[in-house]
């Protein structure tokens, strides 16, 4: 009987956790469609557990951008803020400051928590409306640090036309009718999520990537194109919240793609596993 009660009170915990993951998404959604609204842009970053340590540390949010999603142009865009998940992982709690231009924006601590996997998520923001073409990054000190995610809110710059939301560079605009490759329906795995490699038939030119949920709601973490000429792009439009039953497009630019690679978790404890759908528009 006790072990039967600690599984119970085990499956509580965890469907709290799922619940306040998808409060906490549903949220940062909601954000992003505001930005949207502005003219802003949002991208997230995987840092995948990296680990900094040593008394100074740095990240360099404008590198990283250029590694993760080298067809997006940063000419057009000021730094507004980021919000960054991180785990102090040393004996104290972990400094950050957000640096633009060699000058300190704002900062926060990631605080030690006793435990593995208790993330910290940080909002700092930039101050100056001049950083088109400095140096953007993220200054630690005190420890080490392990670093998931970075969410990057980009705003277009000043003196400029107004530029459009990006997308893959076009060689000029995708055809009237597309042929679709679609890859069927996908279990997704709950808690520990799935990484999900999808090959195209033939490697034809690609200028739609469309992402469904079935009859769960399904956390996108990320999705990457590795194209034919081995270049690869975050389909950060992609990410987030997908509600049961709707769908998300991504735009190309006719390149051909080699393969689709999808992070999700499927959140909900009670019931079946989530499935996903992904379809591909070529030509």
């Amino acid at each position: 009987m006790r072990g039967r009660g600690n599984i119970f009170w085990i499956a509580i915990a965890w469907l709290f956790v799922s619940l306040l993951s998808g409060f906490t998404a549903e949220a940062r959604q909601g954000h992003w469609g505001e930005s949207q609204r502005r003219g802003e842009v949002e991208i997230f970053l995987d840092l995948d557990g990296r680990t900094l340590s040593g008394h100074q540390s740095s990240l360099s949010i404008r590198r990283e951008i250029q590694r993760q999603s080298p067809r997006f142009d940063l000419s057009q865009y000021e730094l507004k803020e980021v919000y960054l998940q991180a785990e102090a992982t040393g004996r104290r709690a972990v400094e950050v400051e957000l640096v633009v231009n060699g000058q300190v924006q704002d900062s926060a601590y990631v605080q030690r928590r006793p435990g593995r996997g208790r993330m910290d998520e940080l909002h700092l923001q930039s101050e100056t409306r001049h950083s088109r073409s400095g140096a953007w990054a993220l200054d630690f000190f005190g420890g080490e640090v392990k670093l998931y995610g970075l969410w990057v809110v980009l705003t277009p710059s000043r003196g400029g036309a107004r530029p459009t939301p990006p997308r893959s560079p076009g060689r000029g605009q995708p055809p009237r009718r597309l042929n679709w490759q679609d890859f069927g329906l996908t279990k997704v795995e709950k808690l520990v999520g799935s990484e999900i490699t999808f090959h195209p038939h033939s490697h034809r030119q690609a200028w739609e990537v469309v992402l469904r949920a079935d009859t769960q709601w399904l956390d996108i973490q990320s999705v990457e194109v590795t194209y034919a000429n081995g270049q690869r792009e975050k389909l950060w439009q992609l990410e987030g919240r997908l509600p049961a039953g709707q769908e998300r497009v991504a735009h190309l630019d006719g390149s051909r793609v080699q393969w689709v690679k999808v992070k999700a978790i499927s959140p909900v404890l009670v019931g079946s596993r989530g499935r996903i759908q992904l379809k591909l528009g070529v030509q």
